[in-house]
């Protein structure tokens, strides 16, 4: 009996013991396919999130190709020999522009229909902030009649006397928003001026350089030839957009088309940029001879 009794007890710790591996073992694999499982969910998650927003096919083609990089063109040197008087309205940054009262420029004015450059004498009036602080900007006034456009100093093909403008755009405080985006450089914008019995066509296309970077390329035809203005580069989130037409006419007296433009480098500031025919190669209906830098820090 006492030997049936050991048996039994050996026989159920043994059983027990048994049991409880097998319990184990089950358990340690359960835990191993959840986790394999969850490894697996995890890496078809990630897939999913890669994939889930397919390509698009690109539709930029370039009409202009083999362009100059942007780096390598090559423009005059800078110089403060411009102000623009028109969307400013005189007020300018002594930062850059250290206009001095009595100076003489070649001063641009409106009056009425009438377009006429003139020699006047700057009067410079120092502005400060509401609370009576040197605010860095001062007022530059010209006594000429009719309103002022734009003043030059020593930029070579401007004379005094009258001018023929075809387009000149309002200022900016004239135009709302919408007004001022309508009339901006995008892809696809085609303007036309007439002058001297010349219709001019202005428009924005696309382009490309020698190493592939994509650009914004402006062209002006005479109807006989189509020559590229100018080209910035192109940007995946806004696209193109090379600026605004401000005057466009014949500023030098040649009897071909001048371009006055504005172009927006950043939210805080702009620069206008004038581009005369009489400085033009044979390759070329028109130059860029001078700038003017204003709105920024």
């Amino acid at each position: 009996m006492e030997r049936k009794l050991k048996f039994l007890v050996v026989f159920f710790s043994t059983f027990a013991i048994g049991v409880t591996a097998y319990g184990f073992s089950l358990l340690a694999a359960l835990m191993w396919e959840l986790e394999a499982d969850a490894a697996r969910k995890a890496q078809i998650e990630r897939l999913e999130i890669v994939t889930e927003k397919p390509t698009t096919p690109d539709d930029f083609v370039a009409e202009f190709s083999d362009l100059p990089e942007l780096d390598e063109r090559t423009f005059p040197e800078w110089k403060p020999n411009l102000l623009d008087l028109w969307d400013t309205e005189g007020t300018i940054s002594d930062i850059d522009y250290d206009v001095k009262t009595g100076e003489r420029w070649l001063v641009l004015a409106k009056n009425k229909e009438r377009y006429v450059f003139q020699y006047a004498a700057a009067q410079r009036i120092k502005k400060k902030s509401k609370e009576g602080f040197d605010s860095g900007m001062f007022d530059i006034r010209f006594r000429v009649g009719g309103r002022e456009v734009l003043a030059a100093k020593r930029v070579p093909g401007l004379k005094p006397g009258p001018v023929k403008v075809a387009y000149q755009r309002r200022r900016a405080n004239e135009m709302d928003e919408a007004q001022l985006m309508n009339g901006s450089l995008k892809l696809g914008t085609v303007r036309e001026f007439n002058l001297n019995g010349t219709t001019w066509r202005l428009r924005v296309t696309t382009g490309q350089t020698r190493s592939g970077v994509r650009v914004g390329v402006l062209a002006l035809s005479d109807g006989r030839s189509e020559r590229i203005v100018d080209y910035s580069g192109y940007w995946e989130q806004t696209g193109i957009d090379l600026g605004n037409v401000l005057l466009a006419g014949d500023l030098d007296n040649d009897g071909k088309l001048d371009l006055y433009l504005e172009n927006s480098a950043a939210e805080e500031s702009s620069y206008t940029m004038l581009y005369l025919s009489s400085h033009a190669s044979k390759d070329e209906h028109v130059r860029y001879v001078a700038s003017f830098t204003y709105g920024g820090c």
